[in-house]
């Protein structure tokens, strides 16, 4: 594993140096090449353009503003200047629309009335991506999209989500008609490669973000590559003559598609695994650099946790550690609550490659298919070595990350190094980088981001796209979560709006249909166990997390079989859904439209338990404002 680790570090981060260097000398012996390899010859002249493309953006403040600002750290959690400024134009934008909802004048909806609604999705490769997809397309047709406050993702629910905002415009119809011909061919093939190596600006777009990070001395992991091409196989369009905007691929960017409120605010999310047990060797590095990630000490660990961060247009932050920086400022060293540096924002496909991080096999047969099919000399023989290396020790190539990390993690600067006056404690505030992956890891629900303590969130639709939703996933949500932020979430009973099903593992359409369609929509309250202490925290077990300060109403929606076409089992489980698995990144247009036409189904047998869910609490708000509840 050492060996493995550090020919990662050694080989693969300086990659797109040798990358550049191999351009600018092969240019010189191809001046007379043969018609054939043109393609790779304007690749290769992309490649040499590339240093100096870089070195022009790190220091173009009109392409890149944020260089001249000083980041700091906030250390509250309460909600950013833009966030609170964004509820409120929410509330004025959605007004008409939730008076037409419900069915009433718009003279009789106060804004402070309005519920405010989350989606959380799922995890799960490209089939939560699209699964999710797919029902907030029901919302939008349904009318509920339309009173959305927040749409938060995880994994492969993140790529969704960052597809809508960027390459789709925020059109449903425009990201399912872009994704049915956009995942035909896997990431990492030989044809995608090379459609978006030849897009205008394509080299540009794909490792200008890798050459900057690693200016900034920071260490390039397997995730930055793989974010790199899964980002610009799902945002370029297969249209050569496309062309692009460069600021789009930055997170901020989104801040001016949800302006005014006109659209859901994104969360995005990640997590970082806390193992505070004493294995840190100096302040300046908290964790040897060949720290055997499958030794006891980790692998039996009892005492160790997840910690979440979010990433949104304004910000990217942790509550339980309560710092929180400008989204433009990630990718900065920072110390003492200060950054230490002036750079450009980091490219949002490395927050890609971060938020759907899981160990999707096989990587050595990934690192491979890069080595092979980009131009000749591209990839050095160090990335030979680590894809053999991880063959050699992981032959089933379909790791967990549980308690130890067979693939190194997501490596950037850490904001809250040395965040206290010294002596800073052990761990992640002696520790000048932060390792973030796919949160999925934790819980497969975006739930943590939405509990916010300064999120007054009403009612949230937990869209559970995973791959084990016949296998009473909701555990996760009810035990796990629940405990961890001071949830107990009860069942409605038969009087209320639905009733808590046991999912049997593998239901039929029928079965489900006996059910009177309540397993689409499963209603939970979610109330509060206990009021958070002093400090806004309670001690659970090990973790030490700011608690949930709000109720909410819980509709639980996990995708299943539905009678539109019940011979298919969306969580990939039987042989003829196979191509459903968390792991697969091919799709057919057919298999997509299969995928799409099933949750929009599940989506309308859920649509009335929600309109009354969404009833309910708004009448709820209504009376306790005017003092009659």
């Amino acid at each position: 594993m050492s060996s493995f680790l550090h020919s990662v570090k050694e080989g693969v981060g300086h990659v797109v140096h040798d990358v550049v260097e191999h351009a600018k000398n092969t240019l010189k012996d191809l001046k007379d090449a043969p018609e054939n390899i043109q393609i790779n010859l304007k690749i290769i002249e992309d490649m040499a353009k590339l240093h100096s493309q870089v070195d022009e953006d790190m220091k173009n403040s009109q392409l890149n503003p944020e260089i001249e600002w000083d980041a700091s750290v906030r250390d509250n959690n309460e909600l950013s200047e833009g966030e609170q400024k964004y509820l409120k134009a929410r509330k004025v934008a959605i007004r008409q629309n939730f008076a037409d909802y419900i069915g009433v004048d718009v003279s009789e909806v106060d804004e402070e009335d309005i519920p405010i609604i989350a989606t959380a999705g799922s995890g799960g490769g490209y089939r939560a991506m699209l699964g999710v997809i797919g029902y907030m397309a029901g919302a939008k047709k349904s009318g509920v999209w339309d009173l959305l406050t927040y749409y938060a993702g995880v994994s492969g629910s993140c790529w969704g989500v960052a597809t809508y905002y960027t390459a789709a415009r925020c059109n449903h119809d425009a990201l399912i008609s872009h994704l049915r011909v956009g995942l035909t061919k896997h990431p990492a093939s030989s044809e995608s490669i090379q459609r978006v190596l030849m897009a205008p600006d394509g080299v540009h777009i794909l490792f200008g973000g890798i050459e900057q990070k690693r200016r900034t001395d920071t260490h390039i992991s397997l995730w930055d590559f793989y974010g790199s091409f899964v980002t610009g196989s799902l945002f370029l369009s297969q249209d050569r003559d496309a062309t692009y905007d460069i600021t789009n691929f930055k997170l901020t960017s989104q801040q001016k598609t949800i302006e005014n409120g006109k659209e859901p605010f994104p969360i995005y999310t990640a997590v970082r695994h806390e193992r505070p047990w004493d294995d840190w060797t100096d302040s300046e590095s908290p964790f040897p650099e060949n720290s055997d990630y499958n030794s006891e000490e980790h692998t039996k660990a009892k005492n160790a946790w997840f910690q979440w961060f979010e990433f949104n247009p304004y910000e990217v932050g942790n509550d339980e550690l309560q710092a929180w920086i400008p989204a433009w400022g990630w990718g900065r060293h920072y110390k003492g609550k200060k950054s230490i540096e002036k750079v450009p924002e980091q490219n949002l496909a490395l927050e890609m490659g971060l938020w759907g991080s899981a160990p999707a096999g096989p990587m050595s047969s990934y690192l491979g298919t890069i080595q092979r099919n980009l131009p000749k000399g591209f990839i050095q023989d160090e990335v030979t070595k680590a894809a053999a290396s991880f063959a050699k020790e992981h032959p089933h190539s379909a790791e967990v990350f549980e308690d130890h990390h067979p693939v190194h993690a997501a490596n950037n600067p850490n904001p809250a190094f040395h965040y206290h006056p010294p002596p800073n404690p052990p761990g992640v505030y002696n520790s000048p980088r932060v390792h973030l992956i796919d949160a999925g890891m934790d819980n497969n629900m975006p739930l943590y981001v939405l509990a916010h303590p300064s999120r007054k969130i009403d009612i949230v639709l937990g869209i559970d796209a995973s791959s084990d939703v016949m296998k009473d996933a909701f555990k996760r949500v009810a035990d796990d979560f629940g405990a961890r932020k001071g949830f107990k979430f009860v069942p409605r009973d038969a009087s209320g709006t639905g009733t808590h099903v046991v999912i049997s593992e593998n239901p039929t359409a029928e079965d489900i249909e006996k059910q009177n369609g309540k397993l689409y929509a499963q209603v939970y309250d979610a109330e509060l166990t206990a009021p958070p202490g002093p400090d806004g925290k309670a001690q659970i077990g090990n973790f030490n997390t700011p608690q949930a300060t709000h109720p909410w109403a819980f509709v639980y929606m996990p995708l299943i079989t539905n009678p539109v076409d019940p011979a298919f089992d969306p969580t990939g489980n039987k042989p003829s859904s196979k191509f459903c698995s968390s792991y697969n990144l091919v799709w057919t247009p057919e298999q997509v439209d299969q995928l799409i036409k099933t949750s929009v189904a599940n989506w309308d047998r859920a649509a009335d338990t929600i309109k009354t869910v969404i009833k309910e609490v708004w009448e709820k708000k209504k009376k306790a404002r005017l003092g009659t509840a």
